[in-house]
């Protein structure tokens, strides 16, 4: 590959890096939740809010999401539980299990097609949480809802 050719396709890679946020959150069912430390039912980070924009995709077996948050720390994990208000449940969707940095973060994950069928159908059973070291039953949480 000669100089130009690389750095076309670096330039090509790069822009369509750039699309992945931008793409993971269209199509499929929106839900919403607004997460806050209040809201954990074993009290959570006194400070912590933010918000988490979950896009449902059955048929691609997939769930895009996008978290923002301040005043937790560092996220260690997230995803989506069983549980009414006030009720601690198992998870169903793992966003993610690592220690993330910044307080952003946007991807898209496989699960299995019945889950995403039953969050769509009676999203209120289910919440976001994040977790973080200091706060690993929970940092922040909320309870899905249908966007708009």
């Amino acid at each position: 590959m000669n100089g130009m050719t690389k750095g076309a396709v670096v330039a090509i890679v790069a822009a369509a890096m750039l699309l992945v946020p931008a793409t993971a959150l269209a199509g499929g069912t929106k839900l919403h939740a607004d997460l806050s430390g209040a809201k954990e039912s074993g009290g959570g980070a006194k400070n912590g809010k933010g918000t988490a924009d979950v896009r449902l995709k059955p048929k691609r077996q997939e769930v895009c999401f996008r978290l923002n948050f301040t005043g937790i720390g560092q996220a260690t994990s997230a995803g989506i539980f069983i549980g009414k208000k006030g009720q601690d449940g198992n998870t169903k969707v793992v966003f993610f299990d690592t220690p993330q940095k910044g307080t952003k973060v946007v991807d898209c994950v496989p699960s299995k097609k019945r889950i995403l069928k039953r969050i769509k159908r009676k999203p209120r059973n289910y919440h976001v949480n994040v977790e973080t070291k200091q706060f690993p039953d929970g940092a922040i949480r909320g309870q899905l809802e249908k966007g708009s």
